[in-house]
């Protein structure tokens, strides 16, 4: 096993294992349940009509139909940028990040004890589809764009992630949990590709950055919409928090996707013709 491949593993087990204390914290720990509830109530009470409203329509894209046509394109794209080792590369991580998310939440259900949203699904299937998205979107990007690409994934993924919480569709842990998921099997498929293709490392930097400013910039738009309905100042230090939180676990996962193997044809496409 080479050292990418390793680093994929160590990478998987790393959010599976982060999960699952997302899991005892909010099930099992009153102070993580409280904790729970304190933050995702927070977000609630947040009152500006105008970007909650929009919020809700932003999520449902992510309802069944509309999100399946996004993976049959992104599949698509898959195929034509990298070929069937990219594009069963992001199969995977869609079919099994989505079908986990749906195994935990058959798991898990039941009520919560604590005070707020008592029953819930986890993790969140909508931050786990949007997570899945924004990576697999990242992973048949060409190295060159990349960059550009995990900004744009890492503010679309905030921006569905924050919608969730602002609607009050799930507590923050489903949202962290969803996004844990993805990240696991990201680290999977890329143990399994890693072996045949090199690690994109010379752009890997650029893009980490890149989901970095624009998870900055994600935090900066929430902070304008919870000034303009400001909730009970008690909340305001947690839905900080929460947020920050949220913002650099998507960060962290959308820039490991920019590490995966470049597409094969989109390198062989920018090399020069040779005479």
């Amino acid at each position: 096993m080479g050292p990418g491949a390793a680093r994929g593993l160590l990478a998987a087990g790393v959010c599976a294992a982060a999960a699952v204390l997302v899991y005892l914290l909010a099930f099992h720990l009153q102070g993580g349940l409280d904790a729970d509830d304190h933050i995702t109530q927070g977000f609630v009470l947040v009152d500006a009509p105008a970007p909650e409203e929009r919020a809700a329509s932003l999520v449902e894209y992510l309802n069944t139909l509309p999100f399946s046509i996004a993976v049959l394109i992104v599949l698509a794209a898959a195929t034509v940028t990298g070929g069937l080792r990219t594009a069963a590369g992001a199969a995977a991580i869609f079919a099994g990040a989505n079908v986990t998310t749906q195994l935990l939440q058959a798991a898990t259900e039941h009520p919560r004890a604590g005070e707020f949203l008592t029953v819930t699904q986890w993790p969140s299937g909508h931050a786990t589809a949007a997570t899945s998205l924004s990576v697999c979107v990242v992973l048949v990007t060409p190295a060159r764009a990349r960059p550009a690409m995990a900004a744009l994934a890492t503010l679309g993924l905030l921006t569905i992630g924050f919608s969730i919480l602002l609607t009050g569709s799930h507590r923050i842990s489903d949202v962290l949990a969803g996004i844990l998921v993805v990240g696991a099997w990201t680290g999977l498929v890329g143990a399994a590709l890693l072996p045949f293709a090199p690690p994109n490392a010379a752009g890997a930097r650029a893009a980490a950055w890149a989901a970095a400013a624009a998870a900055v910039v994600a935090l900066a738009v929430l902070a304008v919409i919870v000034l303009e309905g400001l909730p009970p100042r008690r909340y305001v230090p947690a839905v900080a928090a929460g947020a920050a939180g949220v913002a650099i676990l998507a960060a962290a996962v959308v820039g490991a996707a920019a590490r995966l193997p470049a597409p094969v044809r989109a390198r062989r496409l920018t090399r020069a013709p040779t005479r």
